[in-house]
């Protein structure tokens, strides 16, 4: 996409940079309004889940989007009054200590915690990050695994829940030390989301485990 010095106000009402589309919504800059567009299957633009998938597209003119998108690239239709996004759900997360995983990482020199208690925190849309000591920028928050749910074998940053505005769960490994698993599975590959359901678990560090789960409407809980 080409870019311009001059600057303008897209058919939609955006100041933008560029003149050939909006650089904030997508809009054509020569359109009246947003009109029906033949559908395209672009799969060259990629974010923080990778390249689109095809699985959502717009109401208006069919691109396919990621569910992150708020407006369509081809015609600018605005997503969030989809009936899609209408109903997100409440997600929270139990923080536990593991016996099972504290035997499977078999450290040495450790002393299993086996007196703490679970720790329920209430997930923000966005992205929540989790260690040691995490970026504290994340617009979701971070939960920070040090004092009463400390791990000694969790990285400073180890992942990031992603909670998507229609209420679908990602995890993403953050490259860490001693890696990041779901449900006993194999460990997640560094960068690449992963969906998780109502009820995944997944463990990190040498005894904790954490437990997602959705609920119509769940009591406010703060981070320790």
């Amino acid at each position: 996409m080409a870019s311009a010095s001059m600057s303008g106000t897209c058919p939609l009402g955006h100041p933008s940079a560029t003149s050939d589309y909006c650089d904030e919504c997508g809009t054509p800059m020569d359109a009246v309004a947003p009109a029906r567009a033949e559908t395209t299957n672009r799969t060259d633009r990629t974010d923080f889940l990778g390249p689109r998938t095809g699985d959502e597209r717009c109401d208006v003119c069919g691109t396919p989007r990621h569910l992150r998108d708020r407006f369509c690239e081809t015609c600018g239709d605005d997503h969030t009054s989809d009936p899609i996004a209408a109903v997100p759900s409440a997600w929270h997360a139990e923080i536990a200590a593991d016996p099972a995983r504290f035997e499977r990482a078999a450290p040495d020199g450790l002393v299993f915690p086996g007196d703490r208690p679970t720790v329920t925190v209430t997930l923000a849309p966005g992205e929540t990050t989790l260690g040691r000591q995490p970026p504290s920028a994340a617009p979701g928050g971070s939960i920070v695994l040090t004092g009463a749910i400390g791990d000694p074998g969790v990285s400073r940053h180890h992942a990031t829940i992603v909670v998507e505005p229609t209420g679908t769960v990602w995890l993403v490994d953050a490259g860490s030390t001693n890696g990041t698993t779901v449900d006993d599975d194999s460990p997640l590959a560094p960068g690449v989301p992963v969906q998780l359901a109502d009820g995944s678990r997944f463990h990190l560090g040498v005894w904790t485990t954490i437990t997602v789960r959705t609920t119509a409407s769940s009591a406010d809980c703060e981070p320790p």
